[in-house]
């Protein structure tokens, strides 16, 4: 017997319905912890301990269809005066366009890989967005299967090219006298190709997991600097002196290009080493964790993402991080299809990279700032 595929997309449809929602009393410590770190949205209130306010006003700030119960709760908080008097035309603009939101059908022509359609159904279902979704159409907008290297539709650059741009203005333009050390793997030879060419005057350690600690160690003249230790203790009556290696001084900046495997073991060396260095990366280096526990290894390295982007990346059901990240991005531009079909420019609107405002035939740029990772600011203390 054949099936039509309205008829299997429908039955996928319900399967994930069935499985898309969750009982509040089951959401992890995470997703409240979420809510709260939410700057844009704490600061619309004078008190920020109504979780359920608090996650209305994410969820409208998302053009996440409101229920009848979140619509209720935020009206209620407007007369309670919980909500800011600065803050209440933002929020009473965002009711209104959730409203004419809900009454028009979202309507998406996609053509995408098996998993990235998946994801997209499920992002619809768990928004409880009024939609209408067809496959493989000849005119339909492509989404590449390398969703974080691709340039989406509506967005200037891809989610990692992003990073880059602002890690190598962070990095090269605003330098000072000091080279920056820009540590590598074969993956990653074509970015540091581009770099060689701008930056020739840089420092370029290509590593693997054979050499990476001799050659580390190398780079940073530490074996020299034992030997210096070495001598001095034989010329104070063989009396032995603890000695720390004192790496090179010309290095002001430490940039990884680098995947998770080789990250998590080359950090923590290089760390044990430098002190008062900063350290760059894209998020790249994290993609393959399990989850948001494993950037232990990655303390005080400075990334271009933000703590709320790590926080709901980190509540995604997936094996890796990296999953969840596509998700994140893939829902951005879900809402993002929302604004434009339903003409809602120029508004404040809450994507997962951030707050942002879209205009009409203007590509959209991500900037998530600059963290130093600091996993007690995303996982609460044991």
């Amino acid at each position: 017997m054949k099936f039509s595929l309205t008829f299997i997309l429908s039955l996928i449809i319900v399967l994930i319905s069935s499985c898309a929602s969750m009982p509040n009393d089951l959401k992890n410590d995470l997703d409240t912890k979420e809510s709260i770190n939410n700057t844009f949205i704490s600061n619309q209130l004078n008190k920020t301990n109504n979780i359920e306010l608090l996650k209305a006003l994410e969820n409208g700030f998302q053009l996440i269809d409101l229920s009848d119960d979140e619509i209720n709760i935020i009206i209620n908080s407007i007369q309670n005066n919980e909500i800011k008097k600065s803050y209440i035309k933002k929020v009473e603009n965002m009711l209104k366009n959730n409203k004419k939101m809900s009454l028009n059908k979202l309507q998406l022509s996609i053509v995408a890989s098996e998993r990235n359609k998946e994801i997209i159904l499920e992002t619809l279902l768990e928004n409880n967005s009024f939609f209408s979704i067809v496959m493989n159409e000849n005119d339909a907008t492509f989404i590449e299967d390398n969703v974080l290297n691709s340039n989406l539709k509506f967005y200037c650059n891809s989610f990692i090219k992003e990073q880059e741009n602002i890690l190598e203005k962070k990095i090269f333009v605003e330098s000072d006298n000091k080279k920056t050390l820009i540590i590598y793997s074969n993956d990653f030879s074509k970015k540091v190709t581009e770099l060689k060419l701008k930056y020739p005057s840089e420092i370029f350690l290509r590593v693997n997991d054979d050499n990476y600690e001799s050659s580390i160690k190398k780079v940073l003249e530490i074996d020299e600097s034992n030997l210096r230790g070495e001598i001095i203790n034989k010329f104070v009556n063989n009396r032995q002196i603890e000695h720390t290696p004192r790496i090179r001084q010309d290095i002001g900046k430490i940039y990884f290009l680098l995947d998770y495997d080789q990250g998590k073991s080359i950090a923590p060396l290089l760390k044990s080493y430098v002190v008062g260095i900063k350290i760059f990366s894209t998020s790249e280096i994290f993609h393959n964790a399990d989850n948001i526990r494993d950037l232990a290894d990655f303390e005080e390295i400075l990334m271009p993402v933000s703590k709320d982007f790590i926080l709901k990346t980190g509540n995604q059901k997936y094996d890796r991080l990296k999953q969840g990240i596509e998700k994140l991005v893939l829902s951005d531009f879900i809402t993002i299809e929302k604004i434009y079909q339903n003409n809602l420019f120029k508004n404040d609107i809450l994507l997962n990279t951030g707050l942002n405002s879209v205009s009409k035939n203007k590509c959209l740029n991500r900037d998530m700032g600059m963290w130093k990772v600091d996993l007690s600011e995303v996982i609460g203390r044991s």
